[in-house]
């Protein structure tokens, strides 16, 4: 049975493969959104119509800060992929590693029967952690949940 681990924040993303042990997991997929890094003063610029693109009127504050804006946009691109390569069979169960602003907008994104396949949700922000320090830290918190 395969399983997808699921390692993003707000600016990165990978996913792992595996079919059982932590130790054997593979990295088969990485996402960089470097907009979500930017200042988000820097996320609004003067360009003609990008006050009004970024939910500023009138002089007024933008309704949703930019960072926030950026960092859904990445999570429906991740949710996206996932949910297509879902409809491909691609993995039986699925892991999410994010910190927990990001998993929230993240699970928005996903379909009702994506959601069905998820078996552990970790609420840590493993996203910088080089793949042996991941294997490291995630190795006591997921292994249960691959097991069942």
């Amino acid at each position: 049975m395969i399983t997808w681990i699921i390692v993003a924040d707000a600016s990165s993303g990978r996913i792992f493969k595996t079919t059982g042990k932590i130790e054997n997991m593979a990295l088969i997929e990485e996402f960089d959104h470097p907009e979500s890094r930017n200042k988000g003063t820097d996320l609004i610029t003067d360009r003609p119509g990008s006050a009004q693109q970024a939910g500023i009127h009138g002089g007024l504050p933008p309704k949703t800060e930019p960072k926030k804006v950026e960092a859904d946009h990445f999570a429906i691109e991740i949710a996206q992929h996932i949910n297509k390569k879902h409809g491909e069979n691609a993995f039986a169960k699925l892991v999410i590693v994010a910190p927990p602003h990001f998993l929230g907008l993240l699970r928005n994104h996903l379909n009702s029967n994506v959601k069905k396949l998820i078996s552990q949700i970790v609420h840590k922000d493993f996203s910088q952690l080089k793949e042996h320090q991941l294997k490291d830290s995630l190795h006591k918190n997921i292994q249960k949940a691959m097991a069942q």
